[in-house]
């Protein structure tokens, strides 16, 4: 993970921690913490919102990815995905 040099609001950072759980499946507090320049109790936050969102699940000192989650705020990334065999398929 790269440093952030810009501070994020809570939604953009939860935005950012929810789209490296969809790439990487898990995540610990502590890379939160070090990514975003936020002390661990707001990573914590951060974490519980997301898992009462369903976009999570909560561990001791992390979280990783909802099996079930499919997230609607990456819906134009996933029609990106396969483009040509979609539109072969649909020809």
């Amino acid at each position: 993970m790269a440093s952030s040099t810009k501070k994020l609001s809570a939604d953009e950072r939860q935005m950012q921690i929810s789209r490296i759980l969809m790439l990487r499946d898990r995540i610990t507090v502590n890379e939160i913490a070090s990514e975003f320049s936020v002390t661990t109790e707001t990573a914590r936050k951060d974490l519980s919102i997301l898992e009462q969102k369903g976009i999570a699940k909560k561990f001791h000192g992390g979280a990783t990815r909802q099996n079930n989650y499919l997230s609607g705020m990456f819906i134009n990334e996933r029609m990106e995905q396969n483009i040509f065999n979609k539109r072969r398929v649909a020809a």
